[in-house]
């Protein structure tokens, strides 16, 4: 339970600050007291509202999950929750639905305020006509004494259900997406689809059981290795193009991948490789030698947790200033991204410069909520590490510099500041 809590944090925090959470407030007339949580469940196949379906209401805190609640919804597909619990942050509302579980956006939340949602589920089908994977990323890196593997999936679903899959997993969870592990792989790190709802691991292949709903889906999936000689790439879903990126001294031998020339990211050559319009049921197979002999590469790997950590520092910062941000959404932009490569840089917050010499009830305010972020932002930061979604060296690093703005902070105020 204290883990499904710290997970399910993390994906508010995450849905916060990339911009995808879609909250909006109730009129006060539909709302049973002034903090009350209402919505409405509707079937997005058929644009009807969707009866008798029991909904749960998460009810969060930046530190753990408080409590949640259920009701049922009405002829109408509506439901209507009592203002939650004190201490309140963030939201969330789960459905099951024709045997599939959904998931409302996460969303901030003020005591005595009312709030609304709308959660969309959807038919479901195990029909690939409308589905396909329309880019398949995968990124080859050094690190430390070994290499790092990064996938980067986007999919798309043009029809009006929602893709479950055509196969399930022992205890019955479908079997949606999958993606291959290399021989040894250590330090799993999600993001996306992947980070919202946890898959598992059959052998030597991550499996995934959310549903892709209609629109775009995407994921990704980074762990090390302690080398990488050979790459087998099962083709599940119809998949638009896949590319490989390997460093420059790396050699690749395959029959299925074509060489695409160079690119230069943060400072690092890769070689591009590419495969098109590959059929369910095709495999792209390489062989590779030097990844690890050809020795350590001055950047690693490491953009799926600072995406976190930074998401994480990102809602926190929401949550405090009671606003709404959108920084830079994740994701493949064609050329902008080198082919997929997430490229959120978006920076852990940083304190402004406090007002120096006289300073007002209004400065001595800006600055003790200065120091509140920064604590935030290492709170969650210890969070990331503990979680697992951020590497060590990640961590002490981001660690380092937020503790080292605290002080910069302190040393700036008149007769300094207790510690905290």
């Amino acid at each position: 339970m204290r883990e499904e809590r710290r997970t399910r944090r993390i994906r508010i925090l995450v849905a916060m600050a990339v911009g995808v959470c879609a909250f909006a407030w109730a009129p006060a007339a539909l709302a049973a007291s002034d903090g009350a949580i209402t919505g409405t469940v509707v079937n997005g196949t058929t644009n009807e509202p969707v009866p008798n379906v029991e909904v749960t209401l998460h009810m969060l805190t930046q530190q753990t999950e408080l409590g949640q609640a259920t009701a049922t919804t009405d002829a109408d597909g509506a439901f209507s929750f009592a203002e939650p619990a004190s201490g309140t942050e963030g939201y969330q509302v789960t459905a099951t639905f024709d045997g599939v579980e959904y998931q409302s956006p996460g969303a901030p939340y003020t005591a005595g305020q009312p709030a609304t949602t709308t959660l969309n589920v959807y038919d479901t089908t195990s029909d690939t006509a409308d589905v396909a994977l329309t880019s398949w990323v995968l990124w080859v890196d050094r690190e430390g004494d070994g290499a790092a593997i990064q996938h980067t999936l986007e999919w798309n679903n043009g029809g009006d259900t929602a893709y479950i899959g055509t196969e399930t997993a022992p205890d019955g969870s479908p079997i949606v997406t999958q993606v291959p592990l290399e021989p040894g792989a250590t330090d799993p790190q999600f993001l996306g689809l992947y980070l919202d709802t946890p898959g598992q691991i059959r052998g030597s292949t991550y499996v995934n059981p959310a549903p892709l709903v209609p629109g775009t889906s995407s994921a990704t999936l980074r762990y090390s290795v302690p080398d990488v000689t050979e790459l087998t790439l099962p083709i599940t879903l119809p998949t638009t193009t896949l590319q490989l990126f390997v460093p420059v001294g790396v050699t690749v031998t395959s029959t299925e991948l074509s060489s695409a020339g160079q690119v230069t990211d943060r400072g690092i050559d890769y070689q591009v490789f590419t495969a098109a319009n590959l059929k369910a049921g095709d495999t792209v197979e390489a062989t590779l030698e030097g990844v690890v002999s050809g020795g350590n590469s001055p950047w690693v790997l490491v953009i799926v947790g600072l995406v976190v950590a930074a998401a994480i520092v990102g809602g926190i910062v929401v949550w405090r200033t009671t606003r709404r941000t959108s920084p830079p959404k994740g994701g493949r932009t064609a050329q902008a991204t080198k082919g997929g490569r997430a490229t959120q840089h978006t920076a852990p917050v940083k304190a402004t410069s406090p007002e120096p010499a006289a300073t007002t009830q209004a400065s001595d305010a800006e600055v003790d909520e200065q120091f509140d972020l920064i604590i935030d932002e290492i709170a969650a930061l210890d969070l990331a590490y503990e979680k697992g979604v951020l590497e060590k060296k990640s961590y002490e690093t981001l660690r380092a510099a937020a503790k080292e703005r605290l002080h910069r902070l302190r040393e700036t105020q008149a007769g300094g500041r207790p510690s905290r």
